[in-house]
């Protein structure tokens, strides 16, 4: 029954076009992935919350640069028995990101951004399932940007003054 409350919540949430809010700087930035099996939607969700669209993309030379080091996803198990019809997990996502000044400097080196959130399986629905795990992991991955936004604003301001 928690399952379909949750269910419901998720689509009523992610149809409305709820967005939990990024920054409301867009900043003179380049995104950079650093390995290129990382998803390409860590990017994008990055450069459409905090890149400045007006500033020409293609010139890196003289911005601030974000680079993407690694993704981690963990589905790490709570309450599973062999023989319920529902598992509890949580689900864990980390970026690791470093980010650099036009001169070279590195004022974020290799730091670890992460959030989690309580899931429940429910066993005879494996593919339902499946599929509200996937929609959980988008408001996961926004809160990502907005606190990595937050934190390279800071850093920004910092060096400003």
């Amino acid at each position: 029954m928690r399952w379909l409350i949750a269910a419901g919540v998720i689509s009523l949430v992610v149809g409305c076009g709820y967005q939990i809010a990024a920054p409301k700087v867009q900043l003179d930035l380049a995104v950079v992935v650093a390995d290129r099996s990382l998803e390409t939607e860590m990017q994008k969700a990055l450069e459409q919350a905090l890149v400045d669209p007006s500033v020409d993309q293609s010139d890196t030379s003289n911005r601030w640069q974000l680079t993407l080091l690694e993704e981690r996803y963990q589905k790490v198990p709570i309450a599973v028995a062999a023989f319920e019809d529902m598992a509890e997990f949580e689900l864990v996502l980390s970026w690791v990101v470093s980010l650099e000044n036009p001169s070279g400097d590195l004022f974020i080196d290799q730091e670890v951004f992460t959030v989690r959130e309580h899931f429940t399986r429910d066993n005879r629905r494996l593919v339902a399932a499946y599929q509200a795990e996937k929609a959980l992991k988008a408001p996961l991955q926004m809160e990502l940007v907005r606190r990595i936004g937050y934190r390279i604003e800071a850093v920004m301001n910092r060096t400003e003054k």
